[in-house]
């Protein structure tokens, strides 16, 4: 396939503009095909998604539960609940927790079913160590490898303390 690239006075193969868009992931770039913003985000697993992680392995038997509403009834802190919704769905890129495909009434794909997989388990009884960081693309994880690893109590920090989160079980 062959475009017209940036007022090039040539036409350019998308070899070539897939060649100079990787070249601009990290920053951020304008996708001469489709003009929407490319980049790459590196994201970190942080206090609030290990503390999610850690209510839904309470929740019985690993079912599939939906989240968002047991977030709600299990917090009754409003701006805990509030600081602690969204990314917690990222735990899926680090096979923690599995999302349940399917079609809301809407036609959405979000239902907001997930269940804790083995590695979550074993990263909530602080057996399992993961990466720090993953790298998304377009929703994807990328290729990329962090040789940094994150305990469940690293990642937890300072905003929780493990150990009473276990008591409270």
């Amino acid at each position: 396939m062959a475009i017209k690239f940036h007022g090039s006075p040539r036409v350019t193969t998308l070899l070539e503009v897939q060649q100079w868009l990787q070249k601009r992931l990290d920053d951020g770039v304008e996708c001469p095909c489709c003009t929407q913003l490319a980049k790459v985000y590196k994201r970190k697993l942080n206090g609030a998604m290990a503390f999610v992680l850690l209510l839904i392995s309470r929740h019985k038997g690993g079912e599939w539960i939906h989240v968002p509403s047991y977030i709600n009834a299990q917090v009754r802190n409003p701006a805990v609940a509030a600081a602690i919704r969204g990314d917690w769905a990222k735990l899926t890129h680090w096979g923690l927790i599995e999302e349940l495909l399917g079609e809301r009434p809407d036609g959405s794909t979000r239902v907001g079913y997930y269940k804790i997989t083995r590695n979550g388990r074993l990263f909530v009884q602080n057996k399992l160590r993961v990466p720090k960081h993953i790298w998304l693309y377009d929703g994807h994880t990328t290729e990329r490898q962090d040789s940094e690893t994150v305990s469940i109590i690293e990642a937890l920090g300072d905003k929780f303390d493990y150990s009473e989160l276990m008591r409270a079980r």
